[in-house]
């Protein structure tokens, strides 16, 4: 487990070392009017600019947005109470165990679904994690076929700092 370290203020002098190896170096910037927090733990691989967190047990900066994550979604309306999720988020799910697809603008949780797909658990895990588009895959099911990507669908594509304000592959053809 990390230690949380705020940097000292300006007129603060001492000669105690700072703390080195398996510390997690927190340490807030002001963008803006909004207060954010930089982690400096090297093991982390979220996005700093929007709700992604990593896998690592122990990160500080994670469990901190998690926290913060959670307050915002109760004090939230979410249009059609539907979550949102950005891209960052949808591509840790790209795997048997959590397999996500985004088409055109929605997020599907497909995991219980990828074994009894009728085209393989491979055509699903090809595009999991949001490297592609499925609305043409969408597109090309029977009317049953497009009731059942309803059922399984979790939330809507939110952009987060790191992208464009336009989703740019719904108007790619």
């Amino acid at each position: 487990m990390g230690i949380v370290v705020h940097p000292p203020p300006s007129d603060y002098h001492s000669d105690a070392p700072m703390p080195s190896s398996g510390v997690h170096v927190v340490s807030s910037r002001s963008v803006g009017s909004v207060e954010s927090d930089i982690c400096s733990d090297s093991s982390c691989t979220a996005c700093r600019l929007c709700d992604d967190v990593c896998g690592n047990s122990g990160c500080l900066c994670c469990e901190k947005k998690s926290a913060m994550k959670k307050c915002k979604e109760l004090m939230c309306d979410c249009k059609n109470g539907e979550a949102r999720y950005t891209m960052c988020q949808i591509r840790r799910h790209a795997t048997e165990e959590s397999a996500w697809l985004v088409a055109g603008g929605y997020v599907y949780d497909v995991t219980d679904y990828i074994a009894c797909h009728p085209g393989g658990k491979n055509s699903i895990l090809k595009k999991c994690g949001g490297v592609a588009d499925c609305m043409q895959d969408l597109q090309f099911h029977s009317n049953k076929g497009k009731k059942l990507w309803r059922k399984y669908r979790i939330g809507r594509v939110l952009n987060c700092g790191e992208q464009e304000d336009k989703l740019w592959w719904m108007f790619w053809k």
